[in-house]
């Protein structure tokens, strides 16, 4: 193996490693479980509008049906359906809180595919959108796992710090990732 393979390599074990410490040690409620009990509230009902043309809250109703089939999909590793669901709710609620999750699933079930180019570019756009989001540092977290991905340390050193900003409690492991990085880049 080649050196920078050998780099490559570490780098993702190293991403997966801050993965499992941040399940574990209970960032916010922990992931992914967080991700399948956010709060949302009631859906709503079905109003007496003809299919063809539905009212506002019946969209809304139906992207969180969507939003919710989504958030299982990505915890059940089904990144491809849910993808396909999460650019479905985006389109039905457009300037709706519901987006900003669905923007953050998004990124995230294309890293989950390890198509780590569009997972950065839509995580960076994510975190660049939504500075004090909901979901902002975990946004950080996985730009990090993109960054490293398509052989970006540099920016995920810099995303890894932003998240342990971020996430104070979580400090102390993404000192340990950065300092495993530096290292494994010197070396």
């Amino acid at each position: 193996m080649t050196r920078s393979s050998n780099l490559r390599r570490r780098l993702l074990f190293l991403a997966a490693l801050a993965l499992a410490v941040f399940s574990v040690a209970g960032c916010g409620n922990g992931m992914p479980q967080d991700l399948l009990t956010a709060p949302f509230g009631a859906t709503g009902g079905h109003g007496s509008q003809p299919e063809s043309t539905p009212s506002p809250g019946d969209r809304l109703a139906s992207a969180r049906a969507t939003l919710g089939k989504a958030r299982t999909d990505v915890y059940d590793g089904n990144y491809a359906m849910a993808i396909g669901e999460l650019q479905s709710v985006m389109e039905l609620v457009a300037g709706a809180p519901e987006e900003e999750e669905a923007q953050f699933l998004l990124g995230v079930s294309y890293l989950g595919r390890k198509n780590y180019y569009e997972a950065a570019r839509r995580l960076e756009g994510f975190v660049q959108r939504y500075t004090n989001g909901k979901w902002t540092a975990k946004g950080r977290f996985y730009l990090a796992a993109a960054d490293l991905g398509i052989g970006a340390p540099d920016a995920a050193i810099a995303n890894y710090e932003l998240f342990g900003k971020l996430e104070p409690s979580m400090r102390p492991y993404m000192d340990f990732v950065i300092a495993d990085l530096l290292k494994g880049r010197a070396n």
